[in-house]
């Protein structure tokens, strides 16, 4: 009898552990939402400048780099306002919110992350073309808007399939597969090709005025999510806390991306240094592309001021 009842109080010592940490995690799941929804309205505002100032100036659209990075900023704004919609309804409407509805905002979700880590092999790639294969790279820029369509078939297509598996009571899917094979990829893509760059750029006559804003953009994304990575090979070395604190911090930075590619823009490209300032300034109105100095030339990838 004695034994029962201690086996009783155990299982009732555990339960309540349990009711308890499970309150600590929603609450601090609340608090996170709280700043990731601020963080996603920060990025939002960052996407949007990239994509009003490279619309309203002619002379940014004359470089195909930066309409790569202007598709990038405007499939982004979906995405950042989607991770707080599914983290919403994870926490506050688990109860009400049907199962396939949450399994399509899920996945799209995960179909936009996928199509953000391409278009930024993609720009990666066309500026490595450019540096170091000329005739490759001529090949690249001539098809470059029909890879954009394709991307967005692509895009439209995994739509498709996501509403068919989650109105289908199929939760595993193939993007989810996908997803994990390109991040990794994408991963193992970024060391390497930083490597075979810093070896190669040796041999250039005159590295010091080529023009690498797109190499520091994808090294920027590389890195921002080495975080999160880095927080889930360590999961076993501390406790629940401060698992929720690094997940939370290294969801934040990888996040962040069209904030830090808003400042390098600014601070590294010229011509978007002087249309953001104008549009800062809130001269918009004022200013033409014809008052910007020329487009920058080039003769195999060594700028010509």
């Amino acid at each position: 009898m004695g034994h029962s009842d201690e086996y009783t109080n155990s299982f009732r010592n555990v339960s309540e552990e349990g009711e308890i940490l499970e309150r600590q995690i929603l609450a601090f799941n609340k608090r996170f939402l709280e700043v990731y929804i601020v963080v996603s309205l920060i990025c939002l505002i960052a996407n949007l400048l990239i994509i009003f100032v490279t619309l309203k100036y002619k002379r940014l659209r004359h470089e195909k780099l930066n309409i790569i990075i202007l598709n990038w900023a405007i499939i982004n704004c979906p995405f950042v306002l989607s991770v707080p919609i599914t983290f919403g309804l994870a926490v506050y409407l688990t109860h009400l919110t049907e199962r396939s509805t949450f399994c399509f905002v899920n996945h799209m979700e995960y179909t936009l992350f996928l199509m953000d880590i391409i278009l930024i092999v993609i720009l990666t790639l066309y500026w490595y073309t450019k540096l170091y294969h000329t005739e490759k790279h001529k090949k690249f820029d001539q098809h470059i808007k029909c890879v954009l369509i394709f991307l967005y078939i692509f895009l439209i297509s995994l739509t498709a399939l996501n509403i068919d598996a989650c109105y289908n009571s199929r939760m595993f899917t193939v993007i989810g597969l996908v997803l994990v094979l390109t991040y990794l990829a994408f991963m193992l893509f970024m060391p390497i090709i930083n490597i075979v760059h810093a070896v190669k750029k040796r041999r250039l006559v005159d590295y010091s005025n080529r023009k690498n804003v797109p190499f520091m953009l994808s090294n920027i994304l590389f890195l921002s999510h080495l975080p999160a990575l880095l927080a889930v090979f360590n999961v076993p070395l501390f406790g629940l806390p401060t698992i929720l604190i690094l997940r939370s911090i290294a969801f934040c930075i990888g996040t962040l991306n069209p904030v830090y590619f808003l400042v390098v823009l600014y601070l590294c490209d010229r011509n978007y240094n002087t249309f953001l300032k104008h549009v800062f300034s809130c001269r918009c109105r004022e200013y033409n592309d014809e008052l910007v100095e020329p487009p920058v030339s080039y003769n195999n990838g060594i700028e010509n001021i």
